[in-house]
């Protein structure tokens, strides 16, 4: 572009203004890049948070699921006597619950 220049007869100052307006394009498009970059990892970061938090949740819901049934509570759990039929009320708890026979 600088060569079609020269040929068309630009005087120094044009060309000097013509380069000069290349490198604030060049500048331009660097932030943008930058910005893109920045914002790009940003979206990683916030999936990647989410992703963590579903897991977590995911593992959450499994643990309650696993443990629904009195009888599949490991040994030695407070508060719920294994493999009775009744209504008991886990240690801390503020409402009785119902436990099924095994």
């Amino acid at each position: 572009l600088l060569k079609a220049r020269i040929r068309e007869g630009l005087s120094e100052q044009e060309l000097e203004l013509e380069i000069q307006e290349i490198a604030a394009l060049g500048r331009r498009e660097l932030l943008l890049a930058r910005t893109e970059i920045e914002m790009a990892k940003i979206d990683v970061a916030v999936e990647e948070q989410q992703r963590t938090k579903e897991e977590a949740e995911l593992n959450k819901r499994s643990q309650i699921d696993r443990y629904k049934r009195p009888c599949d509570l490991p040994t030695g759990f407070k508060g719920f006597p294994q493999c009775k039929l009744g209504t008991r009320k886990l240690e801390g708890a503020s409402t009785a619950i119902i436990v099924p026979g095994c």
